[in-house]
């Protein structure tokens, strides 16, 4: 093994760490190609490899600063080699090793930060272990301008509190961990891909603890109480409840996670006794309850009753309320100061996806309907956005034989004059079911309308009965446009081309 290896299988070990946070960042819907190396202290003779060779790095700057750790390690206690080793001596060796592996991966951190921090790089040390007489902890480093292009809470959440910031820098964190727990092999990375948890796996565990680790602070838990708790147990109650229906019907309401008496989670209405969480069904149908502005309020571990959560009364910065908003069959999403920080689908977390401007929007709708007068798409995307204003969800069809349309469509049933439609009449045709029919001019032909169409290819079980409607619609109207503005105001502008024959 050449002398500047930190041990044998490092390139397979990079390369299999480099492709699953890509991949676990990529399921989340997080792009910020994060850099991994390696770093190795030799404290006999206080030597530092970096691997590749990181020319951002000074090697020499890092050994000055390391010099504090230089000796022998202190061992790990040895049952082989000592077996009679009274218990108070064999935790105090397991401390004494674990502290100084712990401090070298602090000096890491410190210094690769401080190194970096004129490029505006966020730093990730994984937990150190003793390789081949070295110390190694593998690195991750990316930009903070693309990191804080995507949900977070503010960076003072693990600086001050030691809590993970955002779901992206948590799949990055439980990425590192998995790996640095390879390096305890004697053959770390030859098998990794064999042998290794999945992307997907890394992506729902870094959900879990991400959710975990905010709904359980300042909730005055005991530590008996927070180490009986899983690391996924209230991750795993909210998935079940947003997959049980209540009377066939699908869950829309919220839960605010606080403590209770919070001053910004008042609450309206008490439980003489609280209950478990886990009691998904009473859970469920008590969701049902909270019309307007109430939620259940829940510690994360015992549900109190209905609060109202109110933004302006949020006066801290800890995140110490949250809102878990269910949005449809098995999904769900965390939101604080009404900022969705995860949204989470069939039980597989990913950041939102954001919001298409009013630009690309307008050329999707230019691209479906050739010809459009001047104007005419913006006109119709006003429409969408008045639809996203208005307090339900909605759905507008956008069709060039509007008047046809909706001539077939109520049938016997007396339908309505055209009209050109503005915020007021939108929002008032969105309270009812069915959708809104326009021309391409914005002229609205119709209000109510039933949808029909056949099921099959397309639809998403999760999207609800607006967005399938719309699918199985266009399958057999295709050239048509809908857009789908779901009762969270998110929109989907959707269309569909009939496969060539």
């Amino acid at each position: 093994m050449a002398a500047f290896k930190l041990f044998r299988f490092e390139n397979e070990y990079l390369t299999a760490c480099k492709a699953m946070l890509n991949e676990a960042l990529g399921l989340i819907g997080c792009n910020i190609e994060p850099k991994v190396f390696l770093v190795g202290f030799d404290p006999h003779h206080g030597f530092t490899t970096i691997v590749p060779d990181e020319r951002d790095l000074d090697t020499t700057d890092f050994e000055d600063l390391l010099s504090l750790l230089r000796g022998a390690i202190p061992p790990f206690p040895d049952d082989a080699a000592d077996p009679e080793l009274p218990d108070d001596k064999w935790a105090k060796d397991f401390g004494d090793h674990h502290e100084y592996l712990s401090k070298c991966a602090s000096a890491f951190r410190e210094f690769i930060e401080g190194e970096l921090r004129p490029s505006f790089q966020m730093v990730k040390v994984s937990p150190c272990w003793v390789v081949n007489g070295r110390i190694v902890a593998v690195v991750a480093t990316y930009g903070r301008f693309e990191y804080e292009k995507y949900p977070h809470l503010d960076i003072s959440i693990l600086r001050d509190h030691g809590r993970w910031p955002s779901l992206h820098y948590t799949v990055v964190d439980v990425v590192l961990h998995r790996f640095a727990e390879e390096l305890q092999k004697k053959d770390a990375g030859r098998r990794f891909r064999c042998e290794s948890d999945s992307a997907r796996e890394m992506a729902r565990v870094a959900g879990a603890i991400f959710l975990q680790t905010h709904a359980l602070f300042n909730k005055d838990f005991t530590l008996q109480e927070l180490l009986s708790r899983g690391l996924a147990d209230f991750f795993e109650v909210c998935n079940a409840i947003a997959g049980m229906r209540y009377e066939s019907r699908e869950g829309f309401n919220s839960m605010v996670i606080a403590k209770p008496g919070h001053f910004a989670a008042g609450i309206v209405i008490e439980l003489q006794e609280p209950f478990p969480v886990t009691e998904i069904r009473r859970v469920r149908k008590f969701l049902e309850m909270c019309q307007g502005e109430l939620s259940l309020l829940t510690d994360s571990k015992l549900v109190w009753g209905w609060a109202r959560y109110d933004e302006k009364l949020h006066l801290t910065q800890t995140a110490d309320v949250l809102i878990v908003r269910f949005v449809g069959q098995s999904h769900w999403r965390l939101l604080h100061r009404n900022e969705v920080l995860m949204e989470v689908l069939y039980g597989e977390p990913s950041l939102p996806k954001p919001r298409a401007s009013r630009a690309e929007e307008t050329a999707k709708i230019e691209a479906k309907f050739a010809g459009l007068p001047t104007g005419a798409a913006h006109r119709l995307y006003d429409l969408i956005e008045y639809a996203m204003n208005a307090e339900h969800g909605a759905m507008l069809i956008v069709s060039a034989n509007a008047s046809t349309e909706a001539a077939r469509l109520t049938k016997s049933t007396k339908g309505i004059k055209p009209f050109t439609p503005n915020e007021t009449t939108i929002a008032a045709a969105s309270a009812i079911d069915g959708g809104i029919l326009v021309d391409l001019e914005g002229t609205c032909h119709g209000i109510g309308m039933i949808l029909d169409g056949e099921a099959g290819d397309g639809e998403n079980p999760a999207r609800g009965a607006r967005y399938n409607s719309a699918i199985r619609y266009l399958r057999k109207h295709p050239d048509s446009l809908i857009a789908v503005v779901s009762e969270d105001k998110t929109v989907d502008i959707v269309t569909y081309t009939p496969p060539a024959n």
